[in-house]
Order: structure tokens, then C-alpha cells, then sequence
């Protein structure tokens, strides 16, 4: 008997917006498809603040290093650690608020900046009641 040929199997992984992430002969593994989600938000996090910090604006030399990813509502106050709740920061900024509540710490403008790029990216990734998840996780409630 002849051997059958099996057809080669192609798998594309989309991410939350519907981009395609990858293709891939093998499927991947539940926790490299989050990682691969997760690396492209914090690229289209960067991307949005324009490789600055969110909260004062200040681009990094090379000698202070790059950006690093904050937990705008902190893990220790219920913040996830989603794409929903990262955004850029200069390592000043970022350890001068420490675990503290955004609420607490930044002023109205750095509140707006922020809450906006969520809005943003709300917009663009869910659809009917979904966001609810996101404002939650952001501080707006319900």
C-alpha cells in the first residue's frame, strides 16, 4: 500500500485585534501564544508613547537605560498583569511609584494620558461588553 501524503498543517495565530502574529507548521502552546500577545502590546504600547516615559515624557539615554514596563494600577492593589495595565516608564518613574495608586501619585495630565491610551486601545481591540473587563483593570469601574 502506497503511504498516504499528509497535508501540511499551517496554523496562523491572531492577536486580540485580529493581526496576524504568526504562522506556524507546529501549533503553539497556549503560553507562547501570551507571550507573543503580550510582547506585541507592550511594541504597540511603546509605539503609542512614542519610546517615552508615560508619566513624564522623557525619552531615555542610553546611559540610563530602556523603558520599563509599570503596572499602572499595582499587582499588590489588585492590578493584573495584562496589557491592559502596562505602560512605559523611566526607571525614575517608575521606582518613585513604587506600589502606590496611580490616583495617588500622578497629576490630572499623566491621569488623562494614560486613561486615554487605554481608551484607545479599548476601542480598537473589544467589542460590545467586553471592555468592562479592561475599565475595571484601569480604575474606571463600571
Amino acid at each position: 500500500m502506497p503511504k498516504k501524503k499528509r497535508k501540511k498543517r499551517y496554523k496562523s495565530i491572531t492577536d486580540l485585534d485580529g493581526g496576524i502574529l504568526a504562522v506556524r507548521k507546529i501549533p503553539m502552546t497556549k503560553h507562547e501564544i501570551s507571550a507573543l500577545q503580550k510582547h506585541r502590546q507592550w511594541l504597540r504600547c511603546l509605539d503609542y508613547f512614542r519610546d517615552r516615559c508615560a508619566y513624564c515624557l522623557s525619552k531615555p539615554s542610553v546611559s540610563e537605560g530602556s523603558l520599563t514596563k509599570d503596572h499602572f494600577i499595582p499587582k499588590s492593589l489588585g492590578g493584573t498583569g495584562a496589557g491592559t495595565n502596562i505602560v512605559p516608564a523611566c526607571s525614575n518613574c517608575n521606582s518613585i511609584k513604587n506600589d502606590r495608586h496611580p490616583n495617588n501619585w500622578c497629576n490630572e495630565e499623566q491621569l488623562e494620558r494614560v486613561y486615554t491610551y487605554f481608551w484607545d486601545f479599548r476601542i480598537r481591540v473589544h467589542s460590545k461588553n467586553k471592555h468592562l473587563a479592561v475599565w475595571k483593570a484601569i480604575g474606571l469601574g463600571e
